[in-house]
């Protein structure tokens, strides 16, 4: 069976003694005979040596094995019992062996077939889209660096003390065996055009910024995706982090073509769930006066990501005030207007959005076999 993309892996253990990452890559059988698409997996693993290594290699085989068993399944459906299958798999090893217990892993999960791509995921794994010189992750970052970095927006920290902060690694959501705080399951197929390439990589890949990443892939183009990762994965060494971390990078790369075809965008995709953290943050800086002339639509589709919108509306129809038009302009800030009122209504908008998510909040998961609910740095 030959798959219709390139595809290739790399992956060094950085500065640690032991490899905790497992991945594979494998070829999706397709029907009437056409060129297969690709499964890729990847688990960071979690709990020491013996148990990180093992949770992460367990995962990742029971993911395959029960995502290749579901073949008959809608593609999302199929990546999901791969993850519960993992996350059972964890749970009865780590209830076998108390050495193994409170271990853990992240989990990505990705299948390119003729529809698109599909991802489930769990933890800071990451995955990238690279279209058109332009590099977007496409899954949900479910460590504590979002909400650190909300925090520095909304001035309750500076980058100085989320820098050196000793939960800034920590997990939200991690697959330990027990209830998954957090799942980023996309059901609906994201376009992979001709020319585009997925990476995929541990969270050891964040020792390279994104533009250095964007170079590399733009210096070497016309390589396979062997040495594209190959290429990244020693970009990473070279950079000299003296806390290195395990590093996995899986690459698949769509063949190019001349132009894209009919009907097709060229455009990067709006394709991120919005995280409760990030859109806060992502509102409060709306809510300056110097963007305020595009609020108006802006706001209507960031108040349905957050379930504010039938509030919303019932406010508005009991006070007589109509909603306005989509493509209605809000009114310009008043000139007299303080800034220190304008302050006040940027927290007050910010408070009214953690207020109405706390059921969603959950404890986070930790890196090192914490008691359950409580955070550890990784």
């Amino acid at each position: 069976m030959k798959p219709s993309h390139d595809f290739g892996g790399r992956q060094d253990c950085g500065r640690r003694p032991y490899q905790e990452d497992t991945f594979q890559i494998k070829a999706i059988a397709a029907p009437n005979g056409e060129p297969g698409g690709l499964l890729m997996v990847l688990a960071d693993g979690m709990g020491g040596h013996r148990g990180g290594a093992h949770a992460s290699a367990v995962a990742v085989q029971a993911f395959v094995q029960a995502y290749a068993a579901a073949a008959s399944e809608p593609e999302a459906s199929r990546l999901e019992r791969g993850l519960m299958a993992a996350n059972q798999r964890i749970a009865r090893d780590a209830g076998a062996d108390a050495a193994l217990r409170g271990m853990g892993c992240t989990l990505l999960g990705v299948s390119v077939t003729s529809a698109g791509v599909h991802l489930v995921s769990v933890g800071d794994s990451l995955l990238y889209l690279f279209r058109n010189g332009e590099l977007k992750r496409l899954n949900a970052d479910h460590s504590m660096a979002p909400v650190l970095q909300q925090a520095v927006l909304l001035g309750d920290l500076t980058d100085e003390e989320v820098a050196c902060h000793p939960n800034r690694h920590a997990l939200r959501s991690a697959v330990m065996g027990r209830e998954l705080t957090l799942v980023d399951l996309r059901r609906e197929p994201l376009e992979f055009l001709p020319g585009d390439k997925l990476l995929g990589a541990s969270d050891g890949i964040l020792t390279l910024p994104e533009s250095r990443i964007v170079q590399l892939l733009e210096e070497h183009n016309g390589r396979t995706a062997e040495e594209l990762s190959s290429i990244l994965v020693e970009a990473v060494a070279q950079a000299g982090n003296p806390h290195q971390d395990n590093v996995t990078v899986m690459l698949a790369a769509a063949p190019p073509a001349d132009a894209a075809p009919a009907g097709k965008s060229r455009f990067m995709p709006d394709w991120l769930l919005p995280d409760r953290n990030v859109a806060e943050a992502a509102l409060r800086r709306l809510l300056q006066p110097r963007v305020l002339a595009g609020l108006g639509a802006v706001f209507l589709i960031a108040a349905v990501a957050f379930g504010l919108f039938t509030g919303r509306s019932s406010e508005q129809e009991a006070s007589g005030n109509p909603a306005p038009a989509a493509d209605a302009p809000p009114p310009a800030p008043k000139a007299s207007e303080a800034p220190a009122q304008r302050e006040d209504a940027i927290e007050a908008k910010a408070q009214q959005v953690r207020d109405g998510d706390k059921t969603k909040e959950e404890a986070p998961a930790a890196k090192e076999a914490p008691a359950e609910g409580e955070a550890q740095p990784r």
